[in-house]
């Protein structure tokens, strides 16, 4: 699961990066956010990246296996992408922006599948929290 983690941090630092080279600022849901891009790369998100603040969230709760808020915000991740407008538009025009669909689509995948591995860890956990104690054969 750190693995994914450390990914969704690398494809958010270059997606910040490339957003702040193409000055796309954050529109979230249609709305235009006051500020820069480089404003939003380190306080809200840009468009291809996440809010940082989100980031440390995600990392903290990976580090102490709290599966359940690791699902949380990676929901929100993906909910997150999809509310931008520039994800539609980089959707309907891949080509225009071969890096901007990469970010894109690592953003929805990379979430996706860290709600299905902290889903999966959380299950194992119960298992092993319900499952009888363990006798030791006598000899």
């Amino acid at each position: 699961m750190r693995l994914v983690v450390r990914s969704i941090l690398a494809v958010s630092f270059v997606g910040a990066a490339h957003s702040v080279l193409q000055n796309r600022p954050a529109r979230f849901a249609g709305i235009r956010l006051p500020g820069t891009a480089a404003q939003h790369a380190l306080t809200i998100g840009t468009p291809l990246s996440a809010p940082p603040l989100m980031l440390v969230a995600l990392t903290v709760a990976c580090r102490r296996e709290r599966h359940d808020v690791v699902r949380l915000l990676a929901a929100t991740l993906v909910i997150g992408i999809f509310g931008e407008a520039d994800t539609w538009t980089t959707i309907r025009k891949p080509r225009t922006d071969p890096l901007g669909m990469t970010c894109v689509a690592l953003g929805v995948v990379l979430p996706t599948s860290l709600i299905w591995k902290a889903r999966q860890s959380t299950s194992e956990a119960r298992q092993i929290v319900s499952a009888p104690p363990q006798r030791k054969p006598q000899r």
